[in-house]
């Protein structure tokens, strides 16, 4: 076969095109941006800083993830909703239900978005690496959920601090309750992830990262034979 027909396998071989950054792709990541400045706004009315520093985190992600993705999909879509879904559905319940089984739920599930973020950050440093999800799954879970917990950590810190600065009186036991059960929702997605035993990860995150790892190993072997 001569160079010309072993490109043109390549590229027929190759599905990465139809992973280029469409339309709707796009949209969702604009609906998602709009979103989470718009929970940054609800948070600077109803004066909940929690609500405003877990938006304007979103939002950075969003942001970073629109200038990564600009071409092409490296990361899960899928994880951008569930992020924008655990964001909505805390503060909903942080709004109306401040205390009990629905304060609880609104921690956990702050958890869960943080640890997704982690997984986002992962994509960021390692996604174009062919096989990087499956070679080291513990590790990238392990990294997850590090970041979920580290940031809510730094974000105690922050609020223990600033409180004191302006002479605010804290229930400390209750800070720290919060901490357990944002731990415990990093811990459950990570393990999800770890496990593949959640359809919600099998269907969408693990069957995308599969393809992306394959398309990125056809890109490879094109870029060396046009290099040839």
């Amino acid at each position: 076969m001569n160079e010309d027909g072993q490109q043109e396998r390549i590229f027929n071989d190759n599905p990465y095109d139809t992973r280029k950054t469409d339309k709707t792709t796009m949209r969702l990541y604009y609906v998602s941006l709009v979103l989470s400045v718009t929970m940054i706004a609800l948070g600077l009315y109803f004066s909940n800083i929690l609500d405003i520093l877990i938006a304007l985190g979103v939002t950075i992600v969003v942001l970073i993830t629109m200038n990564h993705d600009r071409k092409f999909i490296h990361i899960p879509p899928m994880m951008i909703i569930m992020i924008m879904v655990c964001m909505i559905c805390s503060s909903i319940s942080g709004l109306v239900f401040e205390v009990g089984v629905m304060g609880i739920i609104e921690d956990v599930l702050i958890g869960a978005m943080l640890s997704l973020i982690g997984f986002i950050c992962a994509y960021l440093a390692l996604g174009k690496i062919p096989g990087f999800s499956n070679e080291k799954p513990l590790l990238i879970s392990i990294e997850a959920f590090t970041f979920g917990v580290a940031a809510y950590s730094i974000f105690t810190m922050i609020v223990k601090y600033t409180g004191e600065l302006v002479d605010i009186s804290m229930d400390y036991n209750d800070m720290f309750n919060s901490m357990a059960y944002v731990t415990l929702g990093s811990l459950v997605i990570s393990l999800l992830f770890y496990l593949d035993k959640s359809s919600l990860f099998k269907h969408t995150v693990f069957n995308f990262m599969k393809n992306i790892d394959k398309n990125l190993s056809s890109e490879r072997k094109l870029l060396l034979v046009e290099g040839q």
